[in-house]
């Protein structure tokens, strides 16, 4: 008897892509932080990848999470067997094979559930998280342009020392290119904004890349010789869009594919995520619902002779955001932001 395997989010959205009439549908959901459910579908500019070892399109917002992830682990525990994939699936297969997820949310932060009921098999994973700042940021009066487009911004468009003190320069070789990181009131989450760090193929690949040049730069930071770079003074600038959005995507590619444990043989009838992310001057949240090749970096140049000089920290261009726990290696979310699509405009 074949099984029917569906990966769910909510009732709430459960109907919001089921074909192409329902396109442009959007659905309200409890918490008003989060602007209405949208198919992604309806949003070419915008694309989820479920996991970091997936190859990345070019110029398009990419949206990582682990929640499907965690709904896959669900399902494995459930069948108490080993899962075997389709060959020919390459997407199924990074699914499977990946283990980066682990240990990125604590057990209480996130939660699983699985259901059955006669020959089908649900299983949905989600999680919340809010990262409050200890005091607001400032917001730019008149905004800023994000590659053209006229966007809200907040930071520290004019030096504040409570500002500045929220706010880590992880690294900076120039203005086009640093690591920042945010940090909440709680302390044990960061927000890392990364700019000029976008050439790699996987989001896996990213991460190794950013993480070389944080500790190259500590190396110099800890030489004492270039401390202006790591330190805020009178005359620098830190801008950052204001970020919010709320999408619902289908994972076509592994849904009506067949996958088979030692008991039973069963069809991915569905499987989904939602996404819903918040930043601003008062801090991020993000809420996760899913139905069921690093290259070494080369060394970094040697800039420790460039003269003092004001830094202007605007993520006003292709960037990378990465929220994690301070001790974990991988992140809970990661997003590369390419165009103003998820961006509250002027």
């Amino acid at each position: 008897m074949r099984i029917y395997l569906v990966f769910i989010v909510a009732a709430l959205t459960v109907s919001g892509c089921r074909n192409a009439a329902m396109k442009n549908r959007v659905v309200d959901i409890p918490d008003s932080t989060f602007s209405k459910v949208v198919c992604l579908d309806s949003v070419p500019s915008t694309e989820f990848v479920p996991t970091l070892q997936h190859k990345l399109s070019g110029h398009k917002n990419l949206i990582y999470s682990p929640a499907f992830l965690y709904a896959w682990e669900a399902l494995q525990e459930h069948v108490k067997g080993e899962i075997r994939e389709p060959k020919n699936n390459a997407d199924l297969k990074l699914i499977e094979q990946s283990k980066s997820y682990r240990g990125t949310l604590s057990e209480g932060e996130y939660s699983t559930n699985v259901t059955e009921a006669g020959n089908r098999l649900s299983v949905s994973a989600s999680f919340k998280k809010g990262l409050p700042f200890k005091s607001d940021m400032d917001t730019a009066v008149d905004g800023f342009d994000f590659s053209g487009a006229k966007v809200k911004a907040f930071g520290m468009p004019h030096y504040n020392k409570k500002v500045a003190g929220q706010i880590k320069i992880l690294c900076y070789e120039n203005d086009d290119k640093f690591i920042l990181a945010l940090i909440p009131a709680d302390g044990s989450d960061e927000i890392m904004l990364a700019k000029g760090f976008t050439a790699d193929t996987t989001f896996e690949g990213l991460l190794e890349v950013l993480m070389h040049r944080i500790e190259s730069s500590k190396e110099e930071w800890e030489k004492g010789a270039s401390d202006w770079k790591f330190n805020f003074r009178e005359g620098d600038v830190v801008l950052v869009p204001v970020m919010r959005f709320n999408y619902l995507a289908n994972y076509k590619t592994i849904t009506g594919e067949k996958i088979i444990t030692d008991a039973k043989s069963y069809e991915i009838e569905k499987a989904s995520q939602r996404n819903a992310f918040l930043l601003d001057e008062h801090g991020a949240k993000v809420e996760s619902e899913a139905e069921v090749a690093v290259a070494a970096a080369a060394a970094p140049p040697t800039v420790g002779n460039a003269m003092p000089h004001d830094k202007k920290l605007l993520l006003d261009k292709e960037f990378i955001l990465v929220l994690r726990k301070w001790h974990s290696q991988f992140p809970y979310f990661m997003m590369r932001v390419s165009n103003a699509d998820i961006m509250l405009r002027r």
